[in-house]
């Protein structure tokens, strides 16, 4: 797809960028001793970041007609990126574990942020077989109590120390991708009814969230280490609303260059983590978590401009096609 005949929604796709942006900080464990701490509100506002993702793939991805016909082209597009994805990391998988590998890799992928990409195919994968056998109706109900269980989930959790690693958690975060794919699609068809409360959705959201950090910072709550808030969906929902109405539109340039290089810099910026961290570790280098998510964030994106111009078949098998040449604008 070139700039010519990019035709998205630029603003969705720059909140894809400030997604992948976001989850950097995420991950170099930005965190502050105290409730109220900046990072750890920080920390805990980014947690819209993944879901986001989810649900730009329900919402781009559903036939308008019905809410769970995903195309195969979709699931497998998916399918290619995890594998490719998780071909890159299996080097720093096999060095870290030795020849140790887990049957759960096939789900999760070979590095901790690939799960995304493993969920994101499991629930494509199981919309189509729900959709087979004509059990769709049971999607509403099983979306809204994967979301309540996984919320009571996460505050047990941290209660009872369970580290986000530890089976529980990883299963439930997976499980979340079937009610955020689902409220994608659910959104996609239904946007001309809810489109009307865009803005009001969206503030309830913000607000939400705001009650979220006092309320779990008034009783010492670990808020930032939770992966599920009650604010997240109302955020996500009223953000992809927002961004189709309101009237102003970045450039197609900026969306087409976010379009592109999202997924690589969440893909790559790992690598470029744990590279800094061994020079800090060499070199003796104390420097904050913030510098840190700088730095892994403007080379993973000037890696994956690298990737993008000049290994363009590469680029083309990290958005999920194998074929030659670039490759023509998704669903």
């Amino acid at each position: 797809m070139s700039i010519v005949s990019y035709r998205r929604n630029a603003n969705i796709d720059f909140l894809r960028l400030v997604a992948a942006f976001l989850i950097v900080f995420l991950h170099v464990g930005w965190t502050g001793e105290h409730a109220y701490d900046f990072s750890n509100i920080v920390r805990s506002a980014a947690r819209w970041c993944v879901p986001f993702f989810f649900l730009i793939i329900g919402y781009f991805s559903t036939d308008k007609s019905e809410i769970v016909c995903f195309s195969e082209k979709t699931t497998l597009r998916i399918f290619n990126i995890f594998v490719v994805a998780s071909a890159i990391y299996f080097p720093m998988h096999f060095f870290q574990h030795g020849r140790h590998l887990e049957l759960e890799l096939l789900i999760k992928g070979t590095w901790f942020h690939l799960w995304f990409l493993g969920a994101s195919f499991f629930s494509l994968f199981l919309f189509r077989a729900i959709r087979a056998v004509n059990f769709s109706f049971v999607l509403p109900y099983l979306s809204i109590l994967i979301l309540a269980l996984f919320f009571v989930a996460e505050v047990y959790f941290e209660q009872t120390g369970v580290s986000s690693a530890d089976a529980p958690r990883v299963l439930f975060r997976h499980l979340s991708a079937i009610s955020f794919i689902w409220i994608g699609a659910w959104l996609k068809l239904n946007f001309e009814i809810v489109k009307r409360f865009a803005y009001v959705i969206l503030i309830i959201g913000v607000l939400l969230f705001i009650a979220e950090i006092y309320f779990f910072g008034r009783f010492n709550l670990e808020y930032a280490r939770y992966q599920m808030m009650p604010s997240i969906v109302p955020v996500c929902v009223g953000l992809i609303l927002v961004s189709e109405l309101v009237s102003y539109r970045l450039p197609a340039k900026l969306g087409f260059v976010s379009f592109n290089l999202a997924l690589p810099i969440y893909i790559f910026h790992p690598l470029f983590i744990e590279g800094i961290r061994v020079i800090e570790r060499q070199w003796n280098w104390d420097q904050s978590r913030v510098l840190l998510a700088l730095e892994a964030f403007g080379l993973s994106f000037i890696f994956s401009v690298f990737i993008w111009q000049l290994i363009p078949k590469f680029h083309n098998i990290l958005n999920g096609t194998l074929s030659f040449g670039r490759k023509d604008q998704p669903n």
